[in-house]
């Protein structure tokens, strides 16, 4: 049996932007062959964006390029789905979206509608062809995206963190479909993800990017399994919590990448309770900082977002909205920071208060030229020395990016930066709507303990269920209009299906509580490793 074609490789390849003082990338040596499914991993500005721009050779960026990119692919055969499905949707509707690739490429109408109609069969789109992008929930459009990047039948796809902004329902659904796009239609897959819990149990090799180098490649399990032995603390931070407990309980033994697998293995080791003992007080204490009483808002011509909304967030609390896309979070943090006014109720502010809010949209942060010259504005707003700047800088670790213009950081430097810009002014309060988004998993860890050493009241929007089972003081899940539960992290996700942790997932089943890696361990009586 003759091996799989290889579609494009690069040989000892180097990679620097106009505008760069080092390489992006540096000695990559990479083959894509016919049917695999790849997933590129690494911290923020690893260069993950930009190799998935460069195995799209006609969409590299401005820059100068060293060794060899070989491709047997043509233009059309290599489509991209990007992190942000706004900036692929660009007409007044989704039936014209998805005939736009195949109308730049003058296919006949008798090829266009037929490829029409079979693709969006596929995907069960029939229901949104003829509704404008603005009216699609953030997992219609990706899965809109994605169904328009396959229009022209493509042999590769590249995607650049497309679950980034999809709540845990959605972004199951897209990583379902991706799984029967690579599976039923034959289609390789190169995916650049944070999310390896569920990205590790689809693909076949893994790419873990460092300082744009290779650091680690190969199957999933080998990967994990050789960073748990070398101990490697720059990349034990991206070993999903399944396989993580795995190697904690037995090394030795297969690892568990499933909710399932994780069940049988921890199944016999079992016994006594089993129940987490969850740290801290029972619920928050202090004043309330932000009073929501009775709110209601909607948008024009539309159904109501929120009604009747009822919640506080206390002094020193750090409260984690969750609920799905379209629920009314980012309205919810919109209407406390005062850039929406509430059609009905009102909200009680502390007197004095200095509110800071981080939008999802993070290009409004930044008015200067230089990342430098934007924090030093943040600072001179919050009457912060240079030295506490120079403090959050590093602690950020934005030192390498002050020369930066804004615009040109990686999504997830971005949300460093811009999160560093809002602390310079000195808030008594932190709106932050969706700060983990693409972070990696320790620029996430990192988020989580400053806003704990902060000490400050957070109200704080996120899909990132993980985040908010390890930092939240408290969670509340928004569902028509209202808050349908409020509780402690361990309490609101226990005996969830869907809104819960992969360990929770797998656990709930057995009767554990369990939510977190470090409960794993405290029931089946291991220490953490040192």
């Amino acid at each position: 049996m003759s091996d799989p074609q290889q579609l494009i490789a690069l040989r000892d390849y180097h990679f620097t932007y106009a505008m760069g003082t080092k390489p992006a990338l540096r000695h990559i040596s990479l083959e894509i062959r016919e049917g695999d499914f790849i997933v590129l991993c690494g911290a923020s500005g690893s260069g993950k964006s930009t190799l998935l721009e460069v195995l799209k050779p006609d969409i590299t960026p401005c820059g100068v390029s060293e060794g060899a990119v070989e491709t047997s692919l043509t233009p059309q055969e290599a489509a991209i789905v990007f992190q942000n499905p706004e900036s692929q949707l660009l007409t007044a509707s989704v039936l014209s979206d998805l005939a736009l690739p195949m109308e730049n490429c003058g296919l006949p109408p008798q090829v266009m509608r037929r490829r029409m109609a079979e693709t969006v069969s596929f995907f069960g789109l029939e229901h949104l062809l003829h509704k404008g992008p603005e009216l699609l929930s953030g997992g219609e459009k990706q899965l809109v995206s994605l169904c328009a990047a396959l229009m022209m039948q493509p042999r590769l796809l590249l995607l650049d963190e497309p679950t980034a902004q999809l709540d845990p329902i959605a972004a199951r659904a897209f990583f379902d479909m991706l799984r029967r796009v690579h599976e039923e239609l034959g289609i390789t897959v190169v995916l650049a993800e944070h999310r390896l819990d569920e990205a590790a149990a689809l693909c076949s090799g893994l790419v873990l990017l460092q300082n744009g180098e290779v650091r680690y490649r190969g199957a999933p399990e080998e990967v994990f399994r050789r960073i748990w032995r070398e101990g490697d603390t720059s990349f034990l931070p991206f070993v999903p919590q399944l396989p993580l407990c795995s190697l904690a309980l037995d090394a030795e033994k297969p690892l568990a990448l499933t909710p399932p697998g994780l069940r049988e293995r921890i199944r016999p080791l079992l016994s006594g309770s089993r129940k987490a003992e969850e740290p801290g007080m029972e619920s928050p204490s202090g004043k309330a900082v932000l009073s929501f009483r009775d709110l209601c808002f909607a948008y024009e011509k539309e159904e109501p977002v929120l009604q009747n909304l009822r919640m506080e967030l206390r002094e020193r609390e750090l409260l984690c909205l969750l609920g799905g896309n379209g629920s009314g979070k980012s309205t919810l943090l919109k209407l406390a920071a005062g850039i929406l006014m509430p059609q009905a109720g009102r909200i009680q502010r502390k007197k004095g208060l200095r509110i800071g809010y981080l939008p999802q949209s993070l290009q409004a942060c930044f008015l200067a030229d230089t990342l430098e010259e934007a924090l030093a504005d943040s600072r001179g707003r919050g009457g912060c020395s240079i030295e506490e700047q120079e403090r959050i800088v590093e602690a950020f670790e934005l030192t390498a990016l002050l020369s930066r213009h804004p615009y040109d950081l990686s999504g997830g430097e971005q949300q460093r930066a811009a999160f560093a810009a809002l602390l310079l002014r000195r808030p008594d309060v932190l709106l932050l709507d969706e700060p983990t988004k693409g972070l990696d998993p320790a620029a996430k860890s990192l988020l989580g303990e400053v806003l704990h050493r902060l000490n400050l009241p957070v109200l704080l929007a996120t899909h990132d269920i993980a985040f908010a089972a390890a930092f939240a003081d408290r969670c509340a899940m928004l569902f028509d209009g209202a808050v349908a539960d409020a509780a402690r992290p361990r309490s609101f996700f226990q005996g969830s299906r869907y809104y819960t942790t992969a360990i929770g997932k797998a656990l709930s089943p057995l009767g554990c509580d369990a939510i977190l890696y470090e409960d794993v361990l405290s029931l089946c009586g291991r220490k953490e490793r040192e």
